[in-house]
């Protein structure tokens, strides 16, 4: 897209199945010679980059023909060529269009970023599917220097590839299996052992995951993230006490040094619609003030009956720089599902054949009910000592509320039957879970034995408070399996606690 005023905020709105092209993508252009504004903006619009100009350096002027196959950079050239204006490729990969220098006057030269990039573990931007560092373990480090199997999940392939929940992105990484529950959610194994409270956020450990009834799916959206790291084998050098399955790290959006806001919309089949604001960048004219914002709400029904579930999700942080080598960082997160899950399963005949349900058919109560809240807030300390060593404290506080209720099937059905009288069990669950999470270390390099040496000394603490209630009932109405009743009578809690089997 043009865009006529530098340095401004730019709102981007696209589907989340689309990808802008890559700058050195080769495009067919074939646009006639005319007004150079116009083609400009053509040659924008097609290669989805962002022009940044001032509209008194093209007005009144024309452009030769544009044709062939070429990337926009040399498409953007050809545009300008004889206009006495020249093409720059910012830090951020956009196009600035700028006065060229005249002849005989001293080149100008337009500015040069020389960045670190192999401790710049940070993904997003970046346009790759890989990434520079990671920080799964304590400091930033690249793939290279780490000594065990570690896959990153960029913020680019999130994007790409729609994967909004914790079960979508441990399906798509290497060396994870993932098994459905019938409560609903997933299972996750590595190297075959379970992944339980193997979590981190921000290098934070929290014991997450290990006693939810939707198995290890606790409510995740990715929206907030920046990356995700996934650690696989034995976790005892990277993540405190460890485990034998491996750890997972969940790295946060922060603000930027450069302002942006992001508009995105999709839609999909069975009324799956999502749309999400992402806003951040400096808050002062210094820039030592930045914060970021996002906001997510997400509605989808499903291809069996009385399935549906919305999301909504809510993150602001802030960093603060104290001094040039201190900075300071706060947030909350909160997410909240309300869903109609359908859970269970389908039986079959007493003698183990398909009963030849319809695939949409589901045989819970249309009263069935998942709620889950969960509010987080966190902060970190970081301080540069030196050039070699650094220093970082920081703290994880995280409160999740379950109430669930819902009721399924339970037994096979008699060969021959026309219709059934099975058995409903109905549940009720409250499920409350506090987290605390701490993590301190201090990291750096010095000389010794004749070669560069790394030490890493700290200590990192996390504790669980739960308290859960559960009820299970058989329910006093039964279901008609071949022909479903998703109406029954819903029991009172006095009900449950009369007739139930609770914990």
């Amino acid at each position: 897209m043009l865009n006529p005023w530098p340095h401004t905020l730019c709102l981007a709105v696209a589907l989340a199945t689309m990808a802008s092209p890559a700058l050195a993508q080769d495009l067919s252009f074939n646009l006639p010679a005319g007004n150079l504004a116009s083609t400009l903006n053509t040659i924008a619009s097609q290669s989805g980059q962002i022009v940044s100009l001032e509209p008194a350096l093209v007005q009144g002027k024309q452009a030769p023909a544009v044709i062939g196959h070429m990337s926009p950079e040399q498409a953007m050239e050809a545009a300008l060529r004889g206009s006495g204006l020249q093409l720059r490729i910012t830090g951020q990969g956009n196009f600035s269009v700028e006065p060229a220098p005249q002849t005989g006057e001293a080149l100008q030269l337009g500015v040069t970023s020389i960045t670190e990039r192999s401790s710049d573990a940070t993904t997003e931007g970046s346009g790759s599917y890989t990434a520079q560092a990671v920080t799964i373990g304590k400091g930033s480090h690249s793939l290279k220097e780490t000594p065990q199997s570690v896959t990153v999940i960029t913020r680019k392939m999130l994007d790409d590839q729609n994967l909004n929940t914790i079960e979508q992105v441990m399906e798509k990484t290497p060396g994870i299996t993932v098994y459905d529950s019938p409560m609903g959610g997933k299972y996750f194994y590595s190297r075959g052992f379970r992944m339980t409270g193997q979590y981190q956020y921000d290098g934070v450990p929290l014991d997450i995951g290990s006693s939810y009834v939707q198995a290890d799916s606790f409510n995740s959206d990715m929206a907030i993230y920046d990356r995700v790291e996934v650690l696989r084998g034995a976790a005892g050098m990277m993540k405190g006490a460890g485990g034998t399955a491996g750890a997972v790290n969940f790295i946060r959006k922060r603000g930027e040094s450069t302002p942006h806001t992001q508009l995105s919309l999709s839609a999909g089949t069975w009324d799956n619609y999502r749309g999400q604001v992402d806003t951040g960048g400096p808050l002062n004219d210094s820039g030592t003030l930045r914060g970021r914002a996002v906001l997510t709400q997400q509605t989808r029904q499903y291809f069996y009956d009385i399935g549906a579930r919305k999301d909504q999700i809510y993150y602001g942080a802030l960093d603060f720089d104290l001094s040039p080598d201190t900075t300071l960082g706060v947030g909350l997160a909160y997410e909240d599902v309300d869903a109609t899950p359908c859970w269970g399963g389908l039986p079959r005949y007493a003698d183990g054949s398909d009963l030849k349900l319809k695939r949409s058919t589901c045989l819970n109560t249309a009263w069935n009910n998942q709620r889950s809240k969960r509010t987080t807030w966190f902060g970190d300390l970081k301080q540069q000592l030196n050039d070699d060593w650094s220093l970082k404290v920081a703290g994880v506080y995280s409160k999740n509320t379950q109430d669930m209720e819902y009721a399924f099937p339970s037994g096979s059905v008699p060969v021959g039957a026309t219709s059934t009288k099975t058995l409903m069990l109905g549940s009720i669950y409250d499920y409350d879970q506090t987290d605390y999470g701490f993590d301190a270390y201090l990291n750096g390099k010095f000389d010794a034995l004749g070669l560069e040496q790394e030490l890493t000394i700290g200590a990192n603490a996390s504790r669980s408070h739960k308290d859960d209630f559960y009820a299970v009932a058989v329910l006093p109405q039964r279901q008609n399996v071949l022909n479903p009743d998703h109406h029954l009578p819903k029991p009172d809690d006095s009900y449950y606690l009369s007739n139930a089997s609770r914990g």
